[in-house]
């Protein structure tokens, strides 16, 4: 089987292997948000386009240097990254999502000084994740502190 199936197959399963249920999703949604977070409905298809980066990133490295070391790099860049959704929606606290984005962040970070002398465009092909990062951070953080109901219940 060739890599590049190998690695499409890798990163679907992880995709939905790593989903909140529908139930949580709702109690997710039920969230207030700020203001400027009024783009929810354009989220997945910001996530399809991040996982068509990762996807791509990963072929050309994978291209220019065949590395398991590189594959098992970016599926754990995927599960990360997967993590945050399923951990905020099951959890329904915004601040673990923090938490483990800024985790996710860092390796991408990681990632993409590894990839960099392979591939200049696997390693540009991170960079909108490392742009989407910070601003879905910064959206957890806000929908924590809008919901304090939610820390209060936590912490008896």
């Amino acid at each position: 089987m060739p890599a590049w199936i190998v690695l499409l197959v890798a990163l679907g399963t992880i995709y939905l292997v790593i989903q909140p249920s529908s139930q949580a999703y709702e109690r997710y949604l039920e969230l207030h948000r700020p203001r400027w977070f009024n783009f929810e409905s354009k989220v997945t298809w910001i996530w399809l386009g991040l996982y068509i980066c990762f996807y791509f990133s990963a072929r050309l490295a994978l291209e220019s240097r065949g590395s398991w070391t590189l594959f098992f790099s970016y599926l754990a860049l995927v599960v990360l990254a997967q993590g945050v959704n399923w951990l905020v929606c099951t959890t329904r606290s915004p601040r673990n999502g923090v938490v483990l984005g800024a985790v996710a962040w860092l390796w991408a970070l990681i990632l993409l000084s590894a990839v960099a002398p392979v591939s200049a465009a696997a390693a540009g092909l991170l960079v909108p994740y490392l742009l989407w990062g910070p601003v879905a951070i910064i959206g957890l953080l806000q929908i924590s502190k809008l919901n304090p109901a939610i820390r209060r219940s936590r912490q008896d």
